[in-house]
């Protein structure tokens, strides 16, 4: 008889103090609600890698913007955010003073740091979950993708984690 009541307190016991763990656990995995970014100057980061988006630029190979795991310099991985049209975005990159347009190259289309004659192209930057953010061409399924070390590059939503972004404002 007293074995079984050991069990049963033991049991509720054991039940109790894991509940709590859990609830404890759930509440801090806090959830961070998404806003719409302010025009303004961010970095942009790579959920994946949390590495820091720049310009490349090499004598042999087209424009790009890459995720590359050092730090860009000085102020090449600064972005400026400003109004376009259909609730979108102009990005500049604040190193270059260049504007951010698309080319193909490939066979995937990729934003690159173009020169003013090609003038910017519009982004819609939206929410993704948990602050962060999906970068995509406003009327296309065409998404930022950054393949860690890689260009990025523009491909079908998917929802996987590197085509999510953070924007840190500076």
């Amino acid at each position: 008889m007293a074995g079984m009541l050991f069990n049963a307190l033991f049991t509720y016991a054991l039940t109790g103090l894991l509940g709590a763990q859990v609830e404890a656990f759930a509440m801090s995995v806090r959830q961070v609600p998404c806003v719409t970014l302010a025009y303004g100057s961010y970095t942009i980061a790579s959920e994946e890698t949390g590495w820091l988006l720049r310009p490349y630029h090499h004598s042999h190979a087209p424009p790009a913007i890459v995720s590359y795991q050092d730090p860009p310099a000085g102020q090449l991985g600064v972005w400026t955010l400003t109004a376009a049209p259909q609730n979108s975005y102009f990005l500049r990159n604040v190193g270059e003073n260049l504007p951010v347009a698309t080319l193909d190259y490939g066979g995937a289309p990729q934003p690159y740091t173009a020169p003013e004659s090609v003038g910017a192209f519009a982004f819609a930057i939206q929410c993704a979950g948990n602050g962060t953010y999906v970068i995509k061409r406003p009327t296309e399924d065409a998404v930022w993708t950054a393949a860690p070390g890689a260009w990025v590059k523009l491909f079908g939503a998917n929802g996987d984690i590197n085509q999510r972004f953070r924007f840190t404002a500076v």
